[in-house]
């Protein structure tokens, strides 16, 4: 195949015939040892950075999480190159989700598949007989669940990126957001070796260490004081949609309340 590959590239800068073996991306592009006038595949890291958020789907015009979510988007729009992507359960003619849209911000609604297991889960949590002083206080809502773990369902919902940035609401971003923020300066080397189909074996082994910076084998999320906290993370899509099944068993198991 990369004789192959080598002998389409030669062909057709020379504006020859060329009969593509399977149509589809060349194995010399993938490292980065052709660059083709047309690509002919979706680079690991591609130009513009997706900000993931999620929302509940009963959301208030201008309750705490409507405010939240305005406040982090406009800041998002003005001071950052991110592309919003909003995924929610909420109605698409809810007023939060049409506000949403008309800001330019990209609405992804999703049900997942394992809402009335949540929904089970927070009944029995809620009714357990001897209720802790935070249960009676603060009872569960399976809407807010859901909208929490929609996080999981993050990696499976069709984007095309291999890595994407998500937060909660409650952020206001300051400046602009980069690769090089996230992955570090070897960025583009180290994203790009995750494509190498050249040789058998593992494709990318050096993923960053806790708390590195660098490519993360699922996510990353800030570590501050040993306290990480799942509300900004750098998701690793391609390695997240590998691990979704065992993942979301994990997760969603009533064994863990």
């Amino acid at each position: 195949s990369t004789f192959s590959a080598l002998m389409m590239e030669f062909r057709a800068r020379r504006k020859m015939l060329v009969l593509p073996y399977n149509a589809g991306k060349m194995a010399l592009e993938e490292i980065d040892c052709i660059r083709p006038k047309k690509m002919t595949l979706i680079p690991p890291v591609r130009p513009v950075i997706k900000w993931l958020f999620t929302l509940p789907q009963n959301v208030v015009q201008y309750d705490l999480v409507y405010n939240r979510t305005m406040a982090a988007v406009n800041s998002a729009l003005s001071k950052t190159s991110l592309v919003p992507v909003c995924v929610t359960t909420a109605d698409p003619y809810s007023a939060i989700v049409v506000r949403l849209a008309s800001m330019g911000v990209r609405i992804i609604h999703h049900t997942p598949k394992w809402t009335r297991d949540v929904n089970r889960m927070v009944e029995r949590w809620n009714n357990v007989g001897e209720r802790s002083f935070f249960q009676y206080f603060r009872p569960l809502k399976a809407d807010e669940v859901i909208a929490r773990w929609l996080r999981i369902d993050l990696p499976m919902l069709g984007l095309l990126d291999d890595f994407a940035f998500y937060t909660d609401v409650s952020v206001v971003f300051t400046h602009d957001i980069n690769w090089m923020d996230l992955l570090g300066e070897n960025h583009l080397n180290l994203a790009r070796s995750m494509e190498r189909k050249m040789f058998p074996g593992p494709f990318f082994n050096n993923y960053a260490p806790s708390g590195k910076l660098g490519v993360p084998r699922f996510f990353a999320v800030p570590d501050s004081k040993n306290t990480r906290h799942s509300g900004i993370m750098l998701m690793n899509l391609k390695n997240l949609r590998q691990s979704y099944s065992e993942f979301s068993a994990f997760v969603i198991n009533e064994k863990q309340l």
